[in-house]
């Protein structure tokens, strides 16, 4: 396109494999949209989205021109209207000069392709010439170079890979036009369809590594895998509840990859001394798909959360600080992540295919006592260190049995015998309000009670009270954990709010 003085671009553009050369943009108003309180002459633009496309008449010689305040893409804007009108899945046209285009840009690009990627060439049949790839014909030459070939997107790492190895683009453009003199003129079409075919063959290394353990564990022949006794090697313990942790958090471990997006809304969690080995047991069991490294739920921490398996937050006390209750809440039981993939145009929702953990050195941690629940906690005994070298020799083996276990149709659900055990397993690791011991024995003996009575208590002897919304949602915890619940009742002619005892 010829860009004229005011931002405009003329209607005609060259190099279409369907239409000639000539682009008329009047021919491709029926395909687009107006805004709904929109001026005349605006459109929404095809490229980018926006509400900012202009189309005029510039003249009574010049015909109609058009601009989008957006993107500023003439080109792309032709091109997707184009693609929208259904010309790019059409037959190309009779026109004997674009057929014979195409059909030598394949053939030559193709076989030249073939030789540079398995490495052989053929120095008689050489041109000096460099080839102008145009980019209305990129795509139709990748599928056809990658036919057969073993372009791959690795879901981990979130690259292309061909033939096993990292796709780097610039030196793949770039060795395509030094040692073979093929220039492919437009990168993003380049991009955009090694990109499209890589999706269509998409692996998740993690999930290949399990099928291997799970082809390697035969239940005939291995061990049976006693969760009593594997936590008491392990973690110095064997007590059901720690043990009923250890045996569905492994399972939840499986079914995230078999199910990206499955229900765990859990976080397994080791508490004990510094240096017994607790985030060497995560690091071990996730192997290089193992991070420490997500300090955030920003658009980056998603990204790092998807590329790993197994998300490690240390000292989880800074997690689970007040401050942050409801985000860890809502952050844990999300099913999915919405980022953008490196190679993607746009984010998207992602279904999540990893796991949060956990490890402390605090014996008081937990504050919120509505989503304490959510932590499955073990904590390893004083002087006693997780045995990693027992780790690493059944590693494979314990993680093969964990499929099989998840395949037999096991749940990673905590049973609900054990959720009593649990919630008074986490009082011990409950953070002490001085407000809860000065209450304590009122809190006892009293059945019926409101934020505000309590807190006139606190302020009768003594404590600084406000009256403020920190201080009634801090007493409004305190009556929670100690086993009142927040219920509406009638009072005379009003209906209050009042906690009532359970």
């Amino acid at each position: 396109m010829i860009p004229s003085n005011n931002g405009f671009s003329k209607t005609t553009i060259t190099g279409d494999l369907s239409q000639g050369a000539e682009f008329v943009i009047a021919n491709y108003l029926h395909l687009l949209d107006k805004p709904e309180k929109g001026e005349k002459g605006k459109y929404t633009c095809p490229n980018c989205g926006e509400s900012k496309l202009s189309i005029k008449q510039s003249g009574p010689k010049k015909g109609i021109a058009y601009n989008c305040y957006g993107c500023h893409e003439s080109k792309k804007i032709a091109y997707k209207l184009r693609e929208l009108n259904g010309e790019f899945n059409k037959k190309p046209d009779n026109s004997p000069a674009q057929k014979s285009s195409l059909q030598k840009d394949l053939l030559r690009v193709s076989k030249d392709l073939k030789e540079f990627i398995s490495g052989e060439t053929d120095d008689d049949d050489q041109e000096d010439k460099l080839r102008i790839i145009k980019p209305e014909h990129t795509l139709f030459l990748i599928q056809e170079i990658i036919k057969g070939k073993e372009l791959k997107y690795n879901l981990r790492s979130k690259e292309i890979e061909l033939q096993g190895k990292v796709l780097n683009l610039d030196t793949f453009r770039m060795k395509l036009q030094n040692d073979r003199g093929i220039f492919i003129k437009s990168t993003d079409t380049m991009l955009e369809a090694l990109y499209f075919e890589s999706k269509n063959n998409e692996y998740d290394p993690v999930r290949l590594f399990l099928e291997q353990c799970y082809r390697n564990y035969d239940p005939e022949v291995d061990e049976n895998f006693d969760t009593k006794e594997v936590c008491q090697v392990l973690f110095g313990t064997h007590e059901p509840l720690y043990c009923q942790y250890f045996y569905r958090w492994l399972i939840g471990l499986v079914k995230r990859i078999w199910e990206p997006g499955c229900k765990f809304d859990e976080a397994f969690v080791l508490q004990g001394e510094p240096d017994c080995y607790k985030s060497t047991f995560f690091k071990t069991l996730g192997g290089e798909y193992f991070t420490d490294a997500m300090m955030s739920t920003d658009k980056d921490g998603l990204l790092t959360m998807a590329k790993n398996w197994i998300i490690e937050w240390s000292e989880l006390d800074h997690f689970t600080a007040k401050t942050y209750h409801g985000i860890i809440k809502s952050f844990l039981s999300r099913s999915d992540d919405f980022y953008r993939e490196p190679y993607a145009r746009e984010a998207m929702s992602h279904p999540r295919c990893s796991m949060i953990v956990g490890s402390t050195n605090r014996d008081t941690f937990l504050n919120d006592p509505t989503g304490n629940r959510r932590f499955w906690i073990i904590p390893i005994p004083k002087k006693h260190k997780i045995n990693i070298d027992y780790l690493q020799a059944y590693r494979e083996k314990l993680l093969g049995w964990a499929v099989w276990r998840y395949l037999d149709g096991e749940p990673c659900q905590l049973p609900e015998e054990f959720k009593a055990l649990q919630a008074e397993a986490n009082k011990q690791w409950e953070n002490n309000d001085s407000w809860e011991d000065e209450l304590a024995e009122f809190l006892d003996r009293e059945s019926d009670l409101s934020v505000k009575e309590c807190l006139q208590r606190l302020e009768d002897r003594g404590y600084p009270i406000n009256f403020g919304r920190s201080d009634e949602m801090r007493m409004g915890d305190i009556l929670r954990k100690a086993g009142f619940s927040r219920k509406r009742i009638q009072r005379g002619d009003k209906r209050i709010y009042r906690y009532l005892k359970d």
